[in-house]
């Protein structure tokens, strides 16, 4: 069956394909720089071994390389990240360092499709649109991210990108989804989710202000008003629950005596005295 030509000029089917060729060449590089033992314990060992641990011995993300300043060894003491549960399907079914990879080039590139849809919405045409998007695909310090192991913040451009999408399209149901995702992927998202529910109090403030001297209450039933709150409450909430939750775990949560032991070179240098 030959397929339609219109299709096959579709500028999704060619972002699409793009993507994959890029997600293979990509990958391809990861992968030999872990085999040529250019990659490290912090960030790529830690995750690997949480993950594995998970699936494999039953201990809820354990982990050892930063036993000094987490004597729990729960991943969670350190870094609040429930997105990782999204990822335990995936490495239990091809348990290799080389998925957690390829993974992470596949959800930053997929990022590239959000753009293309925010750009259509805010009418350009698609050669623009497209344009956007490759743009996004070859923007350098997103190639140099792929290039370094691998980090859970991978999946905060396609997140970040859907959500404000959906807030373009008014659809809330979809916007909070991923935002929500959003949050689940390290414990600093929330200070971003804060700003971003602000920006839609920004470019709503003339609305606003204009209520507010007509003691016109009705702008708290304004949808965009009312959720962009809600979004800012849900960030402040989520940063309290992150924080309480690796504190919980890890009580020795920097900064704490243990990060004296820790070696000078490590990720929180700034935390160490320097007579150490």
């Amino acid at each position: 069956m030959k397929l339609n030509k219109a299709f096959l000029r579709n500028p999704i089917f060619i972002l699409g394909v793009i993507i994959l060729v890029q997600t293979f060449i990509l990958s391809y590089f990861a992968i030999l720089k872990h085999y040529a033992f250019m990659s490290t314990a912090w960030d790529l060992g830690i995750y690997e071994q949480a993950i594995w641990s998970t699936i494999n011995t039953g201990r809820f993300f354990w982990y050892t390389p930063e036993i000094a300043i987490n004597p729990s060894c729960n991943f969670f003491g350190i870094h609040f990240s429930p997105i990782l549960f999204l990822i335990l399907p995936v490495y239990a079914l091809f348990q290799t360092t080389e998925t957690l990879l390829i993974l992470q080039v596949l959800l930053l590139l997929m990022g590239s499709i959000p753009v293309y849809k925010i750009a259509l919405y805010e009418k350009c045409d698609q050669k623009q649109a497209f344009t956007f998007a490759l743009l996004y695909l070859f923007y350098p310090p997103l190639i140099g991210m792929i290039s370094f192991d691998f980090h859970v913040q991978a999946f905060l451009p396609l997140l970040f990108f859907c959500a404000f999408y959906y807030f373009k399209r008014k659809d809330w149901g979809k916007y909070f989804l991923f935002i929500v995702l959003a949050l689940m992927v390290i414990e600093f998202v929330p200070l971003i989710v804060i700003f971003f529910g602000l920006y839609i109090l920004f470019i709503n403030r003339k609305k606003i202000l204009s209520s507010i001297r007509n003691f016109n209450l009705k702008i708290l039933i304004c949808k965009e008003v009312l959720f962009s709150i809600i979004t800012v409450i849900l960030g402040v909430t989520w940063f309290i629950l992150a924080r309480e939750v690796s504190l919980r775990i890890n009580p020795s949560a920097p900064p704490h005596p243990n990060w004296k032991t820790f070696p000078r070179w490590a990720f929180y240098h700034f935390l160490i005295p320097r007579q150490f």
